[in-house]
């Protein structure tokens, strides 16, 4: 190990020392000392960010839908939320004419243990979610009353 290494090279013998690869202190130094650089040294995209989930436990998973209408966020407290885009947008620009104040479209209870991951079916309008518990679920979004699974998976692994 290094302590061997050090203890050879101190005694001026060692393979690395008599081939000529150790390099004597002092040599090749690497100069760690901060710059004097005006401004930032990076600029990054001016985003605006917001929290917008309405869940009672961490979000643990979110999607976008392939067509961008669209995302879910899945949590820990075994609910799925289900949000439109153009809701959100309207919410943040404080239009309150076309929004009731909440981007939230419906959530979705069916599930009994965290949402583990969501995804979209790329053609329908349907949202697919695996738990803890060991289920896929499907979930239309084109029916607005619709709160539960229309399809269950059980027992996956």
């Amino acid at each position: 190990g290094l302590a061997v290494e050090q203890e050879e090279a101190a005694r001026g013998g060692g393979a690395p020392a008599a081939a000529g690869l150790a390099r004597p202190l002092g040599t090749n130094a690497v100069d760690f000392s901060v710059q004097n650089v005006r401004g930032p040294s990076k600029t990054f995209p001016k985003h605006e960010t917001r929290h917008i989930s309405d869940h009672k436990n961490v979000a643990r998973c979110a999607k976008f839908s392939p067509d961008g209408k669209y995302f879910a966020t899945g949590s820990g407290d075994t609910s799925i939320k289900f949000f439109e885009v153009s809701k959100i947008k309207q919410t943040m620009l404080g239009d309150s004419k076309e929004s009731s104040g909440r981007p939230v479209v419906r959530t979705f209870y069916d599930h009994v243990q965290p949402i583990n991951d969501l995804d979209f079916h790329p053609i329908s309008p349907i949202l697919i979610s695996g738990a803890k518990d060991n289920t896929i679920k499907f979930f239309d979004f084109s029916k607005t009353a619709a709160r539960k699974a229309f399809r269950v998976i059980q027992g996956y692994s």
